[in-house]
């Protein structure tokens, strides 16, 4: 079945936000978007261009966002902090159904973003993400920012605490974060300095 849309959709729902103002003109096939999308929000300002594919056993990304604004609080996106403004080019060309397995390459172009730390830009900034017999490697290129990579056996919602529960083994008396069993990292990364450099193997201490 094939469906052409051309046209504006003045209300959807998602994440428990109504956005509004969407224009669209592309075409679905089979679970398969081809096409443009273009956000009028008051919290959504961008311009889509590319597909979206979920036929297959992992669902499949490729698209080009510029982005004027996108008020990431108000999307209920980045709820932790209050202000949470992102503006840029995003090239996207990614697989996957969840955040564990995701795999491919995100890349940021000329983008800033605001939170209430501060005020950020950077001209380019790269995420790969590979997936190899159970061992997932992130690597991070950006020059303004940080270069490097995390590998290992870790799920993303949990790296955070595993990295705490890591430093925090060499005292006494700390207290771990409750994770799942057998997760690891290992980090190697440099900052804009090319003086600054650190590798480190990180165990989970649950």
């Amino acid at each position: 079945m094939k469906l052409y849309a051309n046209g504006t959709i003045h209300s959807v729902g998602y994440n428990g936000y109504n956005y509004h103002r969407i224009g669209i003109n592309g075409e679905f096939r089979n679970q398969v978007f081809s096409g443009k999308i273009d956000a009028r929000d008051p919290n959504l300002k961008m311009s889509f261009n590319g597909l979206a594919d979920l036929s297959g056993k992992n669902n499949k990304f490729d698209f080009q966002a510029d982005i004027a604004i996108a008020d990431l609080h108000a999307l209920h996106f980045m709820e932790m902090d209050s202000i949470s403004q992102f503006c840029g080019k995003v090239v996207i060309d990614i697989s996957g159904n969840q955040l564990d397995d995701i795999v491919g390459k995100i890349a940021f172009k000329n983008t800033n973003y605001i939170n209430s730390a501060g005020d950020f830009s950077f001209k380019d900034f790269e995420v790969v993400s590979t997936l190899n017999n159970g061992i997932k490697e992130i690597t991070i290129n950006s020059p303004d920012i940080v270069s490097g990579n995390v590998k290992g056996k870790f799920k993303l919602i949990e790296l955070k605490k595993v990295l705490q529960n890591a430093v925090g083994s060499i005292y006494t008396h700390y207290n771990p974060y409750k994770i799942e069993k057998n997760q690891y990292v290992c980090l190697l990364y440099t900052s804009p300095s090319p003086r600054d450099l650190s590798t480190s193997r990180m165990p989970s201490s649950a």
